[in-house]
């Protein structure tokens, strides 16, 4: 026997006896075999597979807290790309990009794939009770935080968040209300306005 299904074996037998009922596949890939209990797994070992993959577990997970599914995956391609290994300036972690605080407060691991992507949603999912199912309000919450649209009471005039909102939604509306927001320029100026300004500091 060689080297290699001898290797093959251990890995059999190991998977067995943890569970004699599971469906084990086991593959080849550039002289690495790996095995898997559960098909889809094995799926996402290749680059096409692992997107198929978690766009599945996003879409799989949306339906379970009654958020939309298609807005959920838009959510996390804007926000990592559906890369679990993402991280952004500001420290936010994985596919649906969530901070440390705020992963702590749902109870999830942000480094584990389907944790993340449960609490994201979950997150997702307040925002848009808070906001009475106004997608844009919890969209726009979930770019710059519940604070800034409780703040302005609206989508935050930063420019960042607009087009977060835009890329979306495909589109924001320009007005909204009559509301007058105070808006604190880069050099200091305040202005006061009812109109969107993308150069507002937060």
């Amino acid at each position: 026997m060689t080297f290699r299904n001898l290797m093959l074996s251990v890995l059999l037998t190991l998977f067995l006896s943890a569970n004699l009922s599971a469906e084990i596949i086991c593959e080849s890939q550039k002289g690495v075999i790996f095995c898997y209990n559960r098909p889809e797994k094995a799926k996402s070992t290749t680059a096409d597979g692992r997107k198929a993959y978690i766009e599945s577990l996003i879409k799989d997970t949306a339906r379970k807290y009654g958020v939309d599914p298609e807005l959920a995956l838009k959510v996390a391609k804007i926000e990592s790309n559906l890369n679990q290994q993402a991280v952004s300036p500001k420290g936010a972690i994985g596919v649906m990009q969530l901070m440390p605080e705020t992963a702590r407060e749902l109870g999830v691991n942000p480094y584990n794939l389907e944790e993340n992507i449960k609490g994201g949603i979950a997150y997702l999912k307040y925002l848009i009770e808070k906001y009475n199912g106004d997608i844009d309000l919890a969209l726009a919450a979930y770019n710059a935080g519940p604070s800034a649209v409780d703040r302005y009471g609206d989508i935050p005039p930063y420019k960042e968040t607009i087009n977060y909102v835009r890329k979306i939604r495909g589109s924001v509306p320009a007005y909204r209300g009559s509301r007058i927001r105070k808006v604190k320029l880069p050099d200091g100026t305040i202005l006061y306005t009812n109109l969107p300004y993308t150069g507002a500091t937060r």
